[in-house]
């Protein structure tokens, strides 16, 4: 287990780090009843967000709920006694972990849980996972790895479009950070009234082998033909200047959609005529049509979102390159 609480060590001095004095605090809770792990209680505080404690919460009952699966029994009277004690409360703020008896990460109530024999391996685990100290180990090394992976995944997701006013969460590898990348796409879509925001990242700083993530979100205020470019770093500190692009990524708000579903041809928004005949046709084979949410039944959907897959079709080529694989 040593191995494993190294992980956790690290991990935890990552996310208290410049935390201690200061008591903005994200914050959520764990708890064990009817044979599952559940996340609940999620919080934010003197000028903290309730995201990072919804994604601690979340990554630690979806993990703990993994053993099962995988043979493990739990100890409803040990998890409900461990967790009841304080262990079960996740805070961002080391004052109030340190203070409060809570946990500092999804780690620290894993291994809690783990220490105190509330889950124990079975006659069903897998004899790949009991073999020796040293597959035992390997395992639940894994298992935190994925917790702190987990709520990576869930607080990016939570914030896109926007900065986070939680702390930063690291992924565990430059792998798995680049996974994140690769499933979710480099273009995510957020929309906050008459202004949409979209989202991409890149692998940022790296420390202790723990791999942050930098974040570029490109704002476009209605139906304007030109986007903001402002990159963020992990603490969501803005670095570099400010980059002004034009596109034709708009919501098309002065116009309406004709019955099947897309917009017209109109030279103001559509430079290629070839391309948006590929938009229309695309939106007339969909199922429902809709601008913004393409048809699950047609395979359209991507990696860049299915807003971002409508712009790619009725935008030119060179606009396309120029807004969002070029300078962004």
């Amino acid at each position: 287990m040593t191995t494993a609480m190294a992980v956790m060590d690290t991990v935890s001095s990552l996310w208290q780090g410049g935390a201690a004095g200061r008591y903005p605090n994200s914050s959520g809770s764990v708890s064990f009843a009817n044979g599952q792990f559940t996340a609940g209680g999620f919080s934010g505080g003197d000028g903290a967000d309730s995201n990072w404690g919804k994604a601690a919460s979340e990554a630690s009952a979806s993990i703990l709920n993994s053993f099962v699966r995988d043979g493990f029994v739990v100890d409803e009277a040990k998890a409900q006694q461990v967790l009841s004690s304080g262990v079960g409360n996740i805070a961002s703020n080391s004052y109030y972990s340190s203070k409060n008896n809570r946990s500092a990460n999804p780690q620290e109530v894993i291994y809690e849980l783990m220490k105190s024999g509330a889950i124990t391996p079975t006659e069903n685990t897998s004899e790949r996972i009991i073999k020796s100290n040293e597959s035992f180990n390997k395992y639940i090394k894994g298992k935190l790895n994925s917790a702190q992976n987990s709520m990576a995944n869930r607080i990016l997701n939570a914030t896109e479009g926007k900065v986070s006013k939680s702390p930063p969460v690291p992924f565990t590898s430059s792998s798995a950070a680049q996974s994140y990348i690769d499933r979710y796409g480099e273009k995510k879509t957020q929309y906050y009234g008459m202004e949409t925001a979209i989202t991409s990242f890149e692998l940022g700083k790296k420390v202790d082998g723990n791999q942050f993530l930098n974040k570029s979100i490109l704002t476009i205020n209605g139906d304007s033909t030109t986007g903001v470019i402002s990159k963020f770093d992990e603490f969501g500190k803005r670095f570099g200047p400010q980059e002004t692009v034009n596109t034709k990524y708009m919501q098309r708000l002065n116009e309406t959609e004709n019955s099947m579903g897309y917009y017209e041809y109109n030279p103001r928004y559509d430079k290629d005529f070839t391309l948006h005949s590929r938009y229309a046709k695309y939106m007339r084979d969909s199922l429902y049509g809709g601008y913004y949410y393409p048809s699950i039944y047609t395979g359209k959907q991507s990696g860049t979102s299915a807003y971002g897959k409508d712009a790619k079709l009725y935008m030119s080529e060179s606009d396309w390159e120029d807004t969002f694989t070029g300078s962004f």
